[in-house]
């Protein structure tokens, strides 16, 4: 299976996420215009704003994702 890494390039604020189940695409407002982001499979990778972040890992279609050792 292919993973993918999506970033959003919003500015501060961004929550990097690994996806555990598969989501539509998201509709963010980049400057002015809009932009989508996805669809999303289990393993894929992206860099979110961090309320969005927070609502898929409430929701149980992602979990935090991090390379920071221990």
């Amino acid at each position: 299976m292919r993973s993918y890494i999506t970033a959003w390039l919003g500015g501060a604020g961004a929550v990097a996420v690994q996806f555990v189940r598969p989501h539509p695409p998201i509709l963010l407002d980049c400057g002015g215009r809009p932009c989508v982001l996805g669809p999303f499979r289990p393993g894929d990778l992206a860099l979110l704003p961090a309320a969005i972040a927070a609502d898929l890992i409430r929701r149980g279609y992602a979990r935090e994702f991090s390379l920071a050792g221990p």
